[in-house]
């Protein structure tokens, strides 16, 4: 006898490493520090590592956002105007 669709157990394989990335993109409301770290915690990686990452996705220009003494950046919630 079958199943119908969506119906009885599902598992999945536990495999190191592997992150399964969702087709709409989605930014935590959370500080730009933290939406890139996710899942580790926001203090994870350097300010070093961070910058790089933004310049290699072509988003240098929120470099700047992860300086927590500016007002209202590193320590701010992303929104979809400052994505």
């Amino acid at each position: 006898m079958t199943q119908p669709l969506g119906v009885g157990p599902h598992r999945a394989a536990v495999v190191d490493g592997v992150m399964f990335i969702p087709r709409q993109p989605y930014v935590p409301l959370r500080t730009l520090r933290a939406a890139l770290a996710y899942p580790s915690s926001e203090t994870a990686y350097k300010d070093e590592k961070l910058v790089a990452v933004l310049q290699c996705t072509g988003l240098n220009r929120l470099s700047s956002s992860l300086d927590p003494s500016r007002a209202g950046t590193g320590n701010s919630p992303m929104t979809s105007s400052n994505a």
